[in-house]
């Protein structure tokens, strides 16, 4: 009797293994196609994320000659969001959070950009593989 529950022990615990290797496998195929989008020409996208609960709204400008062009608002969702738009050649832009007066500037291209934003927007920061991104970091 006992070596019969144990071998039904053993059957339940091989079959729960398994069951959770395939969420697993199922979760990293969505994370890869999630990140697997190809851009188009001169088109950038930024994927910005953040650890606050307290961001609701992330608002794009465009900068020119210091002054600031508001092009969209985005919603903040599950701490993350994503904006799409054409930079024929690099460009500046900014970014700011809910009533904030503050922005963070970050150099725009034709690249994937990838944004994390603070609560104090100054330590806020951006990440490219782009070359034009990597001259104007260095």
């Amino acid at each position: 009797m006992k070596n019969k529950a144990f071998q039904i022990l053993c059957i339940f615990c091989i079959i729960l293994s398994l069951s959770n290797c395939s969420k697993e496998k199922n979760q990293n195929i969505i994370h890869v196609n999630k990140n697997a989008e190809t851009l188009l020409e001169n088109e950038f996208i930024i994927r910005g994320t953040t650890f606050s609960n307290n961001l609701n709204n992330a608002y794009i400008y465009k900068v020119e000659s210091d002054t600031l062009s508001l092009l969209d608002t985005i919603v903040i969702k599950e701490k993350a969001f994503t904006y799409k738009g054409i930079a024929k050649q690099p460009e500046f832009y900014a970014i700011k959070v809910d009533a904030s007066d503050i922005n963070y500037k970050f150099l725009v291209d034709a690249s994937e950009i990838n944004m994390f934003l603070n609560t104090n927007l100054f330590l806020s920061s951006t990440s490219s593989n782009s070359e034009v991104q990597k001259v104007y970091a260095s």
